[in-house]
């Protein structure tokens, strides 16, 4: 399981700079630590924000985005046989009508 928190370390490798230079952003305010829990913690959806990793869903978000979208399409499918059979029946009333 990813974890949801970083450590000074980690983000330090991920940022490729020192531990200091995380301890600076930190104490500049750039980097808020996350309270409440055991040595110095970093919000993992802060930080991958600040270097510009933006993974918006969750795999479980992402699931039912894509049920969402499958749903619809059914539904798009549906709509357009809808259309079709709608159509078709007014050009044999046209039709009808136009021979008369």
């Amino acid at each position: 399981m990813e974890p949801i928190v970083y450590t000074i370390k980690d983000v330090a490798e991920l940022l490729q700079c020192s531990e200091s230079s995380v301890n600076n952003l930190r104490e500049r305010g750039i980097l808020r630590e996350v309270k409440g829990l055991p040595g110095v913690r970093f919000n993992k959806k802060e930080v991958e924000a600040l270097v510009g990793i933006v993974d918006e869903y969750s795999p479980l978000q992402y699931r039912k985005l894509e049920k969402e979208r499958n749903e619809l399409l059914q539904e798009n499918e549906k709509l357009k046989m809808s259309i079709r059979k709608i159509t078709s029946d007014l050009l044999v009333m046209v039709e009808g009508e136009l021979k008369l």
